[in-house]
């Protein structure tokens, strides 16, 4: 492992939205302009959040950031947030973490009223984002875990050990 010099950490907790991610990626962007050529160590606790805050913060950290990434899993990740963690060419869990896996699904903070099309549409679009989000992990892995496997511990709502998470290939290492 990759020694990361503390001054090169950062560390997100808690949900996946524009204003807290912003702030991530000013923070990861700073990092990067001190010395755009030593690692940065990424600490993510999160249930998840926005999907969309998610792909895009995603993006940033493989195709943005020239520094190798890595990403350290506290407590529990879930969500949208396991895919960040997946972006760290180094991965590595706490022994007590989890990793929570489930379906895409929406969430209605309003009375908000839905028509067919409506419903139609955001349901097609959700189909999308999962089948993106499956194949992004199952690359990742690297062939430890099969898009069929990954798509059935979805739908099981499963939860990982660090253990499990270093056998399947979403981290690769457990810190101790």
């Amino acid at each position: 492992m990759i020694t990361v010099a503390p001054e090169r950490w950062t560390y997100f907790s808690g949900r996946v939205e524009n204003g807290p991610i912003g702030t991530l990626t000013e923070d990861i962007v700073k990092l990067q302009d001190k010395d755009p050529t030593a690692p940065i160590r990424l600490f993510i606790s999160s249930g998840g959040g926005d999907s969309l805050v998610g792909f895009g913060f995603y993006e940033f950290l493989c195709y943005v950031i020239k520094p190798q990434l890595q990403t350290v899993a506290l407590g529990e990740i879930g969500s949208i947030a396991v895919l960040m963690y997946m972006a760290g060419a180094k991965r590595l869990i706490t022994k007590n973490s989890t990793v929570y896996l489930h379906e895409f699904g929406l969430s209605f903070s309003d009375k908000s009223t839905w028509s067919l099309s409506n419903a139609k549409t955001k349901l097609a679009d959700m189909t999308v984002d999962q089948n993106k989000y499956v194949s992004i992990i199952a690359r990742r892995s690297d062939g430890n875990l099969e898009r069929r496997i990954l798509l059935t511990m979805m739908k099981n709502n499963t939860t990982l050990t660090a253990k499990q998470a270093v056998k399947l290939g979403i981290a690769h290492e457990v810190l101790e």
